[in-house]
């Protein structure tokens, strides 16, 4: 909690004093060496989340490249389209089937990364927004089942990778402090 009174710091900090100099600096040691451990598995999940994030968006625009221009082979990985007469072959990439084509798998590619995403919070219900409310009401004493749970954290770390994918106007840094609480519970 944030309100300690001034009897109960002074009793900390008079505690710490009367410890040998080995002890506290015994304790200081693992409390650095816990924060670097902890530092170290989030930068990892960050960049697993980037890696995943770019992954998601290359996939995306690749399917946007194959709507605009559904005959050509170079879209496809060299494999040569099926059912492409001249016709359609000759369409160029702004024809208005193609355009409408585009539009649809885009608008249904990220609907179902933020349907993907709402289902996840179904799953683990602490896993909705950015997690710094409920992490500062825990602070404060308040009980919040399942706040700092494994099964949060993968909810929160997936669901957050696949809402920055749509591109919605949504940062990755509240969940990350909320991620950043879990990793250090767990």
């Amino acid at each position: 909690s944030y309100q300690f009174s001034d009897d109960a710091s002074k009793v900390h900090l008079e505690l710490r004093e009367s410890e040998s100099k080995d002890h506290q600096l015994k304790v200081l040691s693992f409390e650095v060496s816990f924060v670097i451990i902890i530092g170290i598995l989030l930068g990892a999940i960050a960049a697993a989340i980037f890696y995943a994030e770019g992954t998601l968006i290359l996939g995306r625009n690749r399917l946007m490249a194959l709507a605009f221009s559904p005959c050509k082979p170079a879209v496809l990985g060299g494999i040569e389209p099926e059912g492409c007469d001249a016709e359609r072959a000759a369409r160029p990439p702004s024809h208005p089937s193609n355009v409408a084509t585009a539009y649809a798998t885009y608008t249904l590619y990220n609907t179902a990364c933020i349907l993907a995403a709402t289902l996840l919070t179904a799953w683990a219900p602490q896993a909705y927004a950015s997690g710094l409310p409920p992490l500062k009401a825990f602070l404060n004493g308040i009980h919040m089942p399942d706040l700092l749970s494994a099964k949060t954290l993968l909810a929160k770390l997936v669901g957050v990778t696949l809402v920055v994918t749509t591109g919605l106007p949504l940062g990755r840094e509240g969940p990350m402090v909320h991620a950043g609480a879990i990793v250090g519970t767990l």
